[in-house]
């Protein structure tokens, strides 16, 4: 009986604490900076809406920089291709869809949280 106790707590400690680090894409426009693009990741950092995307993140080509507020974008082949590391950009971001984007299999460390992208511009958003 004490097991079962012990069981259905730990339960639900684990299920709470698997939702407290989770954060909600923004349904209105983000400014965002690129912080990194690779064959394998397309790194960017939300500039204004300070609940998006991951705290704390490093990147591995350059460990001596931590990132608040990182993502990685999954349909990083929807958008447009003059984009560059070190650029603003302004978009929506949507919940990670089912994509046909391909990416090389190189691991590069991206933030573990990723969302997709819409209505990308380098011009403030409407």
């Amino acid at each position: 009986m004490k097991q079962t106790i012990f069981v259905l707590a730990g339960m639900a400690i684990l299920a709470l604490h698997c939702g407290v680090n989770k954060k909600q894409p923004s349904k209105s426009c983000v400014q965002g900076k690129i912080i990194r693009i690779s064959c394998a990741s397309y790194v960017v950092q939300s500039l204004n809406v300070d609940t998006l995307g991951q705290d704390g993140w490093k990147n591995m080509m350059d460990t001596t920089q931590v990132f608040d507020n990182v993502f990685d974008v999954t349909n990083k082949c929807k958008l447009p291709n003059d984009l560059k590391a070190g650029d603003t950009i302004y978009f929506t971001v949507q919940p990670t869809q089912p994509s046909d984007c391909v990416s090389c299999m190189m691991f590069d460390g991206p933030p573990t949280v990723k969302y997709d992208l819409q209505n990308v511009s380098k011009q403030p958003c409407q």
